[in-house]
């Protein structure tokens, strides 16, 4: 103690006097001995010194370094950190993907008007292939010809009428008081392919009627009696 300070570390207290320095009172630690600590090379390693390490195209291992997210990833930078990262309402850039809450798009085929075009434009498909096949079955039924053959036969004569079809335009002739047997050669064509054969006998008791189409037979009938009365008809199809 004194009325001046003595020397470095003194101290003055509230007396007024001045006081020596007090050695620390701490407890010294025990001695630790220091853990080794791996540096790693700065050029490189022969060999993988732990996890994580790579090995270079130089064939030499390098200590992994620390990753950190793209400064505009962290920061909401007005550029994206790579193609196709989005930018979110909270200003940050998100990777590729749905945003949140946001539900993915469903495919094509999963779409309730996906399937409705699909079947209008079969059914628009389905109707002009119908007009088609109508419109080629009617040009065929008008261009093509037919032969038919109308023929009575029986006793005496007869009064006889038949179809005459001919390019499409309907018809009919008479041969009244025709002697039997009798037959009449058609050349029938258009979309009325029908044809239709009568006869009355004049004379004898029994008369019969015959009508073929491009040779095939397609009505035959038979009558009997005085002035007995027959009629065929037949299709070309």
């Amino acid at each position: 103690m004194s009325d001046t300070s003595q020397g470095p570390g003194w101290w003055q207290a509230s007396d007024g006097k001045w006081y020596a320095p007090q050695p620390s009172a701490t407890p010294q630690a025990d001695s630790v001995p220091p853990q080794p600590v791996t540096v790693a090379p700065a050029l490189g390693s022969d060999t993988s010194q732990g996890p994580g390490w790579w090995q270079a195209s130089d064939g030499r291992w390098y200590a992994p370094q620390p990753q950190q997210a793209p400064a505009s990833a962290q920061l909401g930078g007005d550029v994206p950190p790579q193609p196709g990262w989005w930018r979110a309402t909270d200003g940050n850039w998100y990777p590729p993907q749905a945003p949140p809450g946001q539900a993915p798009k469903k495919p094509l085929y999963k779409r309730v008007w996906f399937w409705l075009l699909v079947i209008v434009a079969l059914g628009i498909g389905g109707c002009v292939t119908i007009l088609s096949v109508a419109t080629t079955a009617v040009n065929k039924a008008i261009t093509t010809n037919h032969t038919v053959v109308y023929s009575v036969t029986g006793s005496g004569t007869a009064d006889i009428t038949y179809d005459s079809f001919t390019n499409g335009n309907s018809g009919s002739a008479q041969d009244n008081g025709a002697a039997l047997p009798w037959s009449k050669t058609v050349n029938g064509s258009g979309i009325f392919n029908v044809y239709s054969l009568s006869a009355q006998a004049q004379t004898g008791t029994s008369i019969s009627c015959t009508i073929t189409v491009d040779g095939k037979q397609v009505a035959n009938h038979t009558s009997t009696g005085q002035y007995a009365v027959v009629a065929c008809s037949g299709s070309a199809s």
